[in-house]
């Protein structure tokens, strides 16, 4: 034998070198094909190359992630003081009403109670007589906190001139009824 190697032996490690060579070959052949398919879907460039940085679209996704759930989070707390906002004006509404009959003098009663809460007689309450107003009609600081006394007059104050007129005052009271 040749090298001290039987036919045999060389004929295993020839088949066995041919099979390696093939496989190497079937291997290579698969990744163009996967290549070639990857180029045409435009998932890369003709050299392999990413057409996209991964890490990038990751860092991009997290991000929108975080700004979905920060709005989602400003969203709820909107509406929860939304809800809270509506809640006082109910409260601030009934107390009145409890004061305020519905009858044939209602609008009489209501420009009454406008001018007595009116100390400066300027048209117009202001913040300090909105809070004897608030006292007036059961809810004075002992049932308002000084942030709910302050949510309260400006969901009043319609326009945001830091006053209530008679026609806020009417609203407030009554809502947005008709025929007063």
């Amino acid at each position: 034998g040749e090298g001290g190697m039987t036919r045999e032996e060389r004929r295993k490690m020839e088949r066995d070198a041919l099979r390696k060579h093939l496989v190497a070959q079937h291997k290579a052949k698969k990744k163009e094909r996967e290549l070639q398919a990857r180029i045409e879907a435009g998932l890369c460039r003709v050299d392999g190359s990413p057409l996209v940085d991964e890490e990038a679209v990751q860092r991009a996704a997290a991000q929108a992630r975080e700004e979905e759930a920060a709005f989602q989070q400003k969203y709820q707390e909107e509406q929860r003081q939304r809800k809270e906002k509506t809640a006082l004006v109910k409260k601030l509404r009934k107390s009145m009403q409890l004061h305020f009959h519905n009858t044939k003098t209602l609008p009489i009663d209501l420009w009454r109670a406008f001018k007595k809460f009116d100390v400066d007689d300027s048209g117009f309450i202001d913040f300090k007589e909105f809070q004897r107003v608030l006292s007036e009609v059961g809810l004075g600081n002992n049932v308002l906190t000084p942030a709910e006394t302050l949510v309260m007059f400006q969901q009043c104050d319609d326009n945001s001139s830091g006053r209530v007129d008679f026609a806020e005052f009417l609203k407030t009271v009554v809502g947005n009824l008709t025929g007063l």
